[in-house]
């Protein structure tokens, strides 16, 4: 093991070894002190690399699947320091989620809305919402501070670059604007170029993909090579995504861990001996399944909707010459990514930022168990086994419109579903079990009103009617 990284690996895994015996009690849910012991960064700042994925669910074998494809694409052979196995996005909408990531923010908390259209973004209308605004430091903003060279490489994203000022360099690597997908030769070439043209510097490299965002007609159908009528009752199978979906979408998640892997590889044979790793999803996706969403009418639904598989992704973390695994089981969230880069950077994290460092988000009593989602008229809580939904059925609504706060304040009047399940043993989201197990859900909604009247709640004055109207007539975000 490289003596640079030596301290910050050793940190790592002896904090995460600590977390990982320790229970969650109901004593200690919601509390808001640290545990941790003081933990030593890297001697030195490494060389960052963040992956995030449009479309990667946490199920069918896929963390599995992305992270043996990875180690056997990469040369040395790279294998996770650690597996977060119960990560959530905080939006599944992606450019909200990637806003999250940049910025360690809740959607509503930024705010920030999604981009309906899908023109290129120089083309598209788009309101107010669909930046971040200037109030705050974003990850590339902060490590330039330290002397970090900054980089983003999207494709697929509707609206990123509207997002992406804050890095000194970024590029669109998709194939075309009316495909989502990535150009990996491309990515990797002019990853590689930066990469040899910044040597003498600390560097983030930061690469969002979409290429997993499948859609049905498009995407899925073309991949299986069978009629439009024979497709469309394979996505009608049900809970689950029938056996013809679900491998041809394996097949994307082993072709893309390819890509991730050879980009990998590119990197450290430029010299990269530090490369610290993330790589996660930005989103899931559903693959026909129709579970989960209640009275919404429509057969099957979008990746967009806020359920266990669109909300749920892998996220695993490399370090160089690693040798070890560490299996992480307490839910963690998307926003805890700026904390964690920043600590590796020995960066100071920003004062607005709400994620926690992934190192010691599983010693935090308040985190312990808890993941929160917030997407159109959705809001998602993820304590412990549980999973809590509430809804406030509107058309068009975005999840930073204040009435949907104040609809979970007082719902009196309003059409409202709630869900609750049991997802350790109903990951398909098929018994909602709300009416047996009211007092949990009580508490569950007790904390979602905690982190949206607090934590994910727009600052103050921010939001006025003009704006609201605006964001309505474009039509930012929204399920219809």
């Amino acid at each position: 093991m490289k003596p640079i990284f030596a301290p910050a690996l050793c940190a790592f895994l002896f904090v995460l070894s600590c977390a990982m015996n320790k229970a969650p009690t109901e004593s200690n849910q919601g509390a808001t002190h640290l545990t941790a012991q003081p933990m030593k960064p890297p001697d030195a700042p490494p060389d960052l690399l963040l992956v995030l994925v449009g479309g990667l669910r946490a199920d069918f074998g896929v963390p599995q699947i992305l992270e043996s494809g990875i180690r056997a694409n990469t040369v040395p052979e790279h294998i996770p320091m650690a597996r977060f196995q119960n990560t959530y996005v905080q939006s599944t909408i992606p450019l909200v989620s990637l806003g999250t990531v940049l910025t360690s923010r809740y959607p509503a908390a930024i705010p920030l809305c999604g981009l309906i259209s899908r023109l290129p973004s120089d083309q598209a209308e788009h309101p107010w919402c669909t930046e971040l605004p200037d109030m705050y430091t974003t990850l590339p903003e902060l490590l330039a501070i330290y002397g970090y060279k900054t980089a983003i490489f999207h494709a697929g994203i509707s609206g990123a670059s509207l997002i992406t000022d804050g890095f000194a360099e970024a590029e669109d690597c998709t194939v075309s604007w009316q495909s989502s997908q990535t150009d990996w030769n491309r990515v990797t070439q002019s990853a590689e170029s930066w990469w040899r043209d910044n040597s003498g510097h600390p560097r983030l490299l930061v690469v969002v993909t979409s290429d997993l965002n499948l859609s049905f007609r498009k995407d899925l159908v073309q991949r299986m090579g069978i009629p439009i009528s024979e497709a469309i009752q394979l996505r009608h199978h049900g809970p689950w995504p029938s056996e013809k979906i679900a491998e041809v979408y394996q097949g994307e998640v082993g072709q893309l861990a390819e890509s991730i892997g050879g980009l990998m590889t590119g990197l450290h044979r430029l010299g990269s001996t530090t490369l610290t790793t993330v790589v996660g999803g930005l989103n899931g996706a559903s693959l026909g399944e129709s579970t989960g969403v209640g009275p919404i009418p429509r057969i099957f639904t979008f990746h967009d909707i806020p359920l266990e598989r669109t909300s749920h992704v892998p996220l695993l973390v490399y370090g160089p010459d690693n040798t070890d695994t560490i299996d992480i089981a307490t839910p963690t969230e998307l926003i805890d990514i700026l904390p964690t880069m920043a600590w590796w950077a020995n960066a100071v994290v920003p004062q607005h930022a709400q994620g926690t460092n992934l190192l010691l988000r599983a010693t935090n009593p308040y985190a312990e168990g808890m993941a929160y989602t917030e997407t159109g008229d959705t809001l998602q809580l993820r304590q412990g086994q549980y999973l809590y939904m509430f809804r406030n059925v509107r058309h068009h609504m975005s999840t930073i419109d204040p009435r949907l706060t104040a609809a979970l304040n007082n719902p009196r009047g309003l059409i409202i579903t709630q869900g609750l399940w049991n997802i350790e043993d109903d990951s398909a989201q098929l018994k909602n079990i709300i009416s047996q197990e009211r007092s949990k859900a009580t508490r569950l909604k007790q904390s979602i009103k905690r982190i949206r009247n607090e934590r994910a709640t727009p600052p103050p004055d921010y939001i006025h009617t003009d704006e609201l109207l605006e964001m309505h007539l474009t039509k930012a975000e929204g399920y219809w």
